[in-house]
């Protein structure tokens, strides 16, 4: 999932969970790369990486990323991006219907 925003700290390009290339690398330059399940690998030194539960804000954008329990994917986690007025939500690979408990932040 790719989202282009515009804040008043200027532009910012937000990726969740970005496809590699055949070479292993990332199209674009992103200034955020979220991972839903697990840690990425070769991103560029300028971008930010989120591959944890917590909340962050980059360039005035709102970024949580809230745990979840998936037997496949240990440090799975569901994403929410408040920006421009908006709030969107990326389940990742959650694989069943949120609980009470992880639907509450969303």
């Amino acid at each position: 999932m790719k989202l282009a925003v515009k804040t008043p700290s200027g532009d910012a390009t937000i990726v969740i969970d970005p496809y590699p290339t055949k070479e292993g690398h990332f199209k674009g330059e992103p200034t955020v790369a979220v991972f839903s399940h697990g840690s990425p690998t070769k991103m560029t030194k300028d971008t930010v990486v989120i591959a944890n539960p917590g909340e962050y804000e980059i360039r005035g954008n709102m970024i949580y990323g809230i745990p979840v329990m998936n037997a496949q994917a240990p440090q799975a986690m569901i994403t929410r991006v408040d920006a421009e007025g908006l709030t969107v939500i990326h389940a990742g690979s959650l694989g069943h219907v949120p609980t009470e408990i992880e639907q509450e932040p969303l």
